[in-house]
């Protein structure tokens, strides 16, 4: 368990021959990582919020042209959270 509510999270997304990464800073409700976890998976669920069809390892959009899954996400204190959060 983690002492921080807020995470950095990157995503991936296919989109026919372009590929975007998009970050954002999260808070959560509380710092376990089964809780991030969780709230990682849904957020990238309802990242375009159109009907969306589950994949191993991600989440498709619009018929199957858009491809949006989770990269990566790592805990950040509120500080981080605060600075990153005026640009991104």
């Amino acid at each position: 368990m983690n002492n921080t509510n807020y995470i950095f999270l990157r995503l991936e997304e296919r989109n026919g021959e372009y590929e975007y990464t998009h970050r954002c800073t999260l808070k959560i409700p509380d710092s376990q990582t089964e809780t991030v976890e969780k709230f990682v998976k849904n957020y990238a669920k309802g990242f375009y919020g159109s009907k969306v069809e589950q994949e191993d390892d991600g989440y498709f959009f619009n018929n199957g042209e858009v491809f949006v899954r989770i990269r990566e996400w790592e805990f950040i204190s509120e500080g981080h959270f605060n600075i990153l959060n005026r640009y991104l």
